[in-house]
């Protein structure tokens, strides 16, 4: 029996096709179909890969693709069928990694950034309000009007006093209005005009 790959050179050859012709017509590269006819099964690569360059060349040409496939397991079983082992992984492309850790690092201080100014615009904002917010009205303080002439007593000045210590003690966490403390503490007494004897 012919070798295989002698099988399907003189398939090529009696239809006068060069390899290039070949391999321009099934997109396949001129190395791998000359491996074929060479038997050189490692330059192909991986079994499934190999079983399936052989079964389109040799439908090409004319052959049974099926059949050739058969005679190539029953020919080459000592090749190894086992699966594919994974590749090792790709080298880490550092730079690719530090644009990424760079676009991330971009992220994180543009979202601390922006965290940060939103809260210190709602802080200004608040601190405004609460600025303008106007405070409670003080409790009124009820004094008795003195006549513009008299001098206010002792007992009108202990009165007022009362009465603001009264309205503070309503409100335990209130203080006493610049008012209430003015009214409370006694004046000094103004002096009367005295008519004068000439």
């Amino acid at each position: 029996m012919a070798a295989l790959g002698e099988d399907f050179r003189r398939a090529r050859e009696s239809r006068s096709l060069a390899l290039s012709d070949v391999a321009e017509q099934l997109h396949i590269r001129s190395e791998f179909l000359a491996a074929i006819e060479d038997e050189r099964w490692a330059e192909i690569g991986d079994v499934v890969s190999l079983r399936g360059l052989l079964r389109t060349y040799a439908r090409f040409l004319g052959l049974d693709g099926g059949a050739m496939v058969e005679r190539f397991n029953e020919d080459h079983a000592s090749l190894v069928v086992a699966p594919a082992l994974p590749s090792q992984p790709k080298s880490l492309d550092l730079k690719a990694f530090g644009g990424v850790l760079v676009g991330v690092a971009a992220i994180i201080i543009l979202y601390f950034s922006l965290t940060s100014f939103i809260d210190g615009r709602l802080r200004v904002h608040h601190d405004a309000v609460v600025a303008v917010k106007p405070s409670p009205a003080p409790s009124p303080v009820h004094t008795h009007a003195a006549t513009p002439t008299a001098a206010p007593t002792a007992t009108a000045a202990a009165t007022v006093a009362a009465t603001a210590t009264a309205a503070a003690m309503a409100k335990p966490s209130a203080l006493p209005s610049p008012q209430a403390t003015a009214l409370a503490s006694p004046a000094p007494p103004t002096p009367t005009p005295q008519a004068t004897r000439h």
